[in-house]
């Protein structure tokens, strides 16, 4: 079924239900270049964590608001929240300050969240990144913006937000909560490279007999969730079992134990000890 323009017109999902009114001091403010270009790299999550943190300001740019209240806002895991508070964090949208409350015999308080109330534009190094058609588009934009406002703007090549907050803890007795998550999964990475380099080929040939035994057990979608990513071990009589992520870890230790040690002992013909272990520190 089609319709004709001026009917879409015409026709208007307002009427139905209760609409809020619009009133001061319930709204936030998001330019469209926020939509269009940062939402590529803080994810459409971290945009809307983002807003709640900026609705908890008020007419303030900072707010405490703990992690347990983010997850209620958003239905999302604490290490999902804090995947993208690091990751607002690296792009300078937040900073999370740790503050001791003096008039309560320095009690660690909720972190201070300070949260940025004006909108930055993408570095080069970061619009470089965009396609192809977002960066005509980007240029577009500024060459737009510089003739309404009679100003050249050159946006920076980089800025190095570390840096930043670094010199930011020199100012007081104030700590980062927390290493921030691109450096968490540098370190995981590493980590992992390194147990893949003790694997021998006795270790990835055992791993593959285990896992033709594992596929006929479970379905396919089963199977690639919670085995693909996965390699083993051996040291001494004790079969060590790696997964990416610790509840990935935790998932295999108290779900498919049993499945793992009777394919590894159908395949051994003998007992082995069972151990697990994932990439993350």
């Amino acid at each position: 079924m089609y319709f004709q323009e001026s009917e879409v017109v015409q026709f208007s999902l307002d009427r139905f239900g209760l609409n809020l009114p619009l009133m001061e001091g319930n709204v936030v403010f998001v330019h469209h270049y926020l939509l269009k270009f940062w939402n590529r790299f803080i994810k459409p999550e971290g945009l809307n964590i983002y807003l709640l943190l900026r609705m908890h300001c008020y007419n303030k740019d900072y707010c405490w608001l703990e992690l347990q209240s983010l997850c209620n806002f958003t239905d999302r895991s604490k290490e999902t929240i804090r995947k993208y508070l690091d990751l607002l964090e690296r792009y300078g949208f937040i900073y999370q300050f740790q503050c001791e409350n003096t008039a309560r015999n320095n009690m660690q308080e909720s972190p201070i969240t300070k949260v940025r109330k004006e909108f930055p534009f993408l570095t080069e190094e970061l619009i470089e990144q965009l396609p192809v058609k977002l960066q005509t588009e980007h240029h577009r934009f500024m060459a737009d913006l510089n003739q309404k406002i009679s100003v050249s703007l050159h946006v920076m090549e980089k800025v190095d937000y570390e840096s930043v907050f670094n010199e930011a803890l020199t100012t007081g007795e104030v700590v980062p909560i927390r290493r921030p998550y691109y450096e968490e999964q540098k370190i995981n990475q590493l980590k992992r490279e390194a147990l893949q380099a003790e694997r021998n080929e006795d270790d990835l040939a055992f791993w593959e007999q285990v896992l033709e035994v594992l596929k006929d057990q479970f379905s396919k979608p089963s199977y690639n969730t919670w085995f693909s990513n996965t390699f083993c071990i051996r040291r001494e009589n004790v079969l060590w079992v790696y997964a990416p992520t610790r509840f990935h870890k935790e998932w295999l230790e108290t779900r498919y134990q049993s499945n793992i040690k009777n394919a590894a002992q159908f395949i051994l013909k003998d007992y082995i000890q069972v151990k697990y272990d994932s990439f993350e520190q």
